[in-house]
């Protein structure tokens, strides 16, 4: 497979990798202009730009480029730098390709239609999850949204749960909300949040807590669900539930 179309793959199934390519050469060189290489978050590669010791220094600046999430240009001297006998310079650009993070909204009612609207200018995948049809219409929701029509468990699986993923869970039912909670908090999430009261989340705790759910897991959850601004219609709900994810995002710098 060239790696053009392995990135395209990545991609499809949101797996982060950085990509090196060696972008100019003078003097003797392993490789020459062109050459490319992922570098993949557990330190493993597909491709070379050169091998030994300044293959190395790469790898190990392209995991500083998963942390730090921007690209960079890096230039060795191969012999007084790295003591390789070539004797030329070797120039690459390292361009981390991490997905953005993705949110999912079970419940494209109201407010997880106004959530969906408001989080369209932010960097998220957005998906959008609800059993009935009025609320996916392509009228309804905005045209970037991935349109999930079930919540059947079966189905949600194949959802790309990750450490860096943000769930908000805002259906027309509350057992279906708790139902929802209880699968979703069993995976990988930065941050999950319900809509409700502080009665609700009280019941939802004693629930969970019921079903041998950790205290720790518990406390992760977020419900009432966005930040305190006093707000009241669909819009300003989405508008508080937006900024605490951004909040979250931004506060968090996980590896993903």
């Amino acid at each position: 497979m060239v790696l053009h179309e392995q990135i395209l793959n990545l991609q499809r199934s949101r797996k982060p990798v950085v990509l090196v390519t060696l972008v100019n050469t003078r003097g003797s060189t392993p490789r020459k202009p062109g050459a490319k290489m992922l570098v993949f978050p557990n330190g493993t590669t597909e491709g070379t730009v050169g091998g030994g010791r300044v293959e190395h220094a790469v790898i190990t600046a392209a995991g500083e480029a998963f942390t730090e999430k921007k690209p960079r240009l890096l230039n060795y001297q191969l012999t007084s730098e790295l003591a390789m006998c070539c004797g030329g310079e070797m120039t690459f650009f390292l361009e981390p390709l991490i997905p953005s993070p993705s949110l999912f909204v079970f419940g494209c009612g109201h407010v997880g239609n106004a959530v969906l609207h408001a989080a369209s200018h932010l960097s998220f995948d957005l998906f959008a999850i609800d059993d009935l049809d009025q609320n996916l219409t392509s009228e309804a929701i905005p045209s970037s949204c991935h349109r999930i029509d079930t919540y059947e468990p079966d189905e949600l699986e194949a959802l790309p749960f990750d450490s860096r993923t943000s769930i908000v869970i805002a259906t027309r039912d509350h057992r279906l909300d708790q139902d929802l909670l209880e699968f979703c908090i069993k995976k990988d999430f930065r941050y999950l949040g319900v809509i409700g009261s502080q009665r609700k989340a009280h019941m939802q705790e004693e629930r969970l807590a019921a079903k041998g759910v950790s205290d720790k897991l518990i406390k992760r959850i977020q419900c009432p669900i966005g930040l305190d601004i006093g707000a009241q219609s669909p819009a300003e709900i989405a508008l508080s539930i937006c900024a605490e994810l951004v909040q979250i995002q931004r506060s968090l710098d996980v590896l993903p």
